[in-house]
């Protein structure tokens, strides 16, 4: 009988670690999310190289995750960015390098490239490199638009385009994993 009291506390024991060991596993996270953020820059839309304009500054703002009761604040997202505008055909190609901090101070890094046409949006793709705090080990992408205000501004009859000053990103679909 005490040699039976002994296999059931060794089998209590294996099964203990192995949920324990199991609920670690579990603990790496695969989630979509859907965020936006309201941005806004002192830098100006400048003229570039010939038949150019280009855009060369930092942009700032909340960052917004969606959320069944709607968006939530979650923190902000700063870029530094770069836009480049044919005069011509109003193309663009814009790349940004950005820091996404949330409210608890941790930290995800994260490359953008879009292309697409002025006063219509910037089209690309997001994808993280780095995280610190709770976002260490992030890895992911996910589509996104860019829109300024200068469409918004010039149908108000305001045509020059160094007044571009805000604008929105936003995240359609950003897929991201932690171990």
């Amino acid at each position: 009988m005490h040699h039976i009291g002994r296999l059931q506390l060794l089998a209590l024991a294996l099964i203990s670690g192995a949920v324990i060991s199991s609920t670690h596993a579990s603990a790496a996270i695969d989630q979509t999310i859907r965020a936006f953020s309201v941005w806004h820059t002192d830098a100006k839309l400048m003229p570039g190289e010939a038949g150019m304009h280009v855009f060369d500054g930092k942009v700032d703002g909340p960052f917004y995750v969606e959320t069944e009761k709607g968006p939530v604040n979650s923190g902000s997202i700063s870029c530094q960015a770069k836009l480049t505008i044919k005069d011509a055909d109003k193309t663009q190609e814009g790349t940004a390098d950005c820091l996404i901090t949330v409210k608890d101070g941790a930290t995800t890094r994260a490359n953008l490239s879009c292309h697409g046409i002025f006063q219509v949006g910037c089209s690309g793709k997001l994808t993280l490199v780095e995280g610190s705090g709770r976002f260490k080990g992030i890895t992911g992408s996910g589509e996104f638009v860019v829109r300024s205000d200068f469409a918004d501004l010039q149908s108000n009859g305001v045509a020059d385009p160094s007044t571009l000053q805000s604008g929105l990103i936003y995240f359609s679909a950003l897929r991201y994993k932690l171990p």
